[in-house]
């Protein structure tokens, strides 16, 4: 079972929207875009709760945040404050993309690495992909990393060994940063397109099983629910829409 009918929207950012995803729990929803802001959503009412602002340049990814500053920036929910704790600047052009998991940090930039911080150790493991990345992320079962490069190319490694598993085609990613995920189960692989689709593989098989007309304009981001057959999908439109 795919999510397939839109049962919400989000609209609030003036810009292009870049990144959206679920909180853990699957009650509120984060975003970030074009106008350089960061906003936390209740998703089944539609409302803005909060607008994080601070970073000079257009944000690309959240949980934490990434920007085309080439930073990622930090903060603390907790305190509403409006400014970060923490900034990493160890890459060299825009970080795409910006992941929490357990006790690392995962980014991945156009300068093609993958780099993870490891917060316990305070150092830093940088890996050269080869291509721009435009997203590095570990399967629920944390024995697959996925990445995303500009090359019309999702490949899934395999974490211990480097090896590469499997790699997704038939989509359009040549230009813009688009985020893919997988299902919560890890048996498919969800990305969009820069013609506006969203398109699902089979993780084994590396085959498309099903397309969705999801937007007019380059799909950014597709984002799973925790716990539910729902996913998030974010547009160059300005909007957010919620499928289940």
């Amino acid at each position: 079972m795919f999510p397939r009918q839109k049962v919400g929207e989000l609209k609030g950012h003036t810009g292009p929207v870049h990144s959206a995803i679920y909180s853990k729990d699957g009650e509120y929803v984060l975003s970030a875009g074009g106008d350089r802001s960061v906003k936390l959503w209740n998703p089944k009412t539609e409302t803005c709760i909060f607008t994080y602002t601070g970073h000079g340049k257009e944000v690309l990814s959240v949980q934490f945040s990434g920007s085309y500053d080439a930073t990622v920036r930090i903060w603390d929910c907790r305190s509403l404050s409006k400014r970060p704790v923490q900034t990493l600047n160890e890459a060299k052009d825009s970080v795409e993309w910006v992941k929490m998991e357990e006790y690392q940090i995962l980014s991945g930039s156009v300068d093609g690495h993958v780099r993870v911080y490891d917060i316990r150790t305070r150092k830093v493991i940088i890996d050269n992909v080869g291509f721009p990345v435009t997203f590095c992320g570990l399967s629920n079962d944390k024995n697959c990393m996925l990445v995303n490069t500009l090359d019309n190319v999702i490949r899934l490694f395999d974490v211990e060994t480097g090896e590469l598993l499997n790699d997704y085609r038939g989509h359009k990613n040549q230009e813009y940063r688009l985020v893919p995920c997988l299902t919560k189960n890890d048996s498919h692989v969800i990305g969009g397109s820069e013609d506006g689709k969203v398109r699902i593989w089979d993780l084994v098989e590396g085959e498309i099983v099903h397309t969705i007309d999801a937007h007019e304009q380059v799909v950014t981001m597709v984002h799973y629910h925790p716990f539910e057959h729902e996913m998030l999908t974010c547009s160059f439109d300005n909007t957010i829409k919620v499928w289940k």
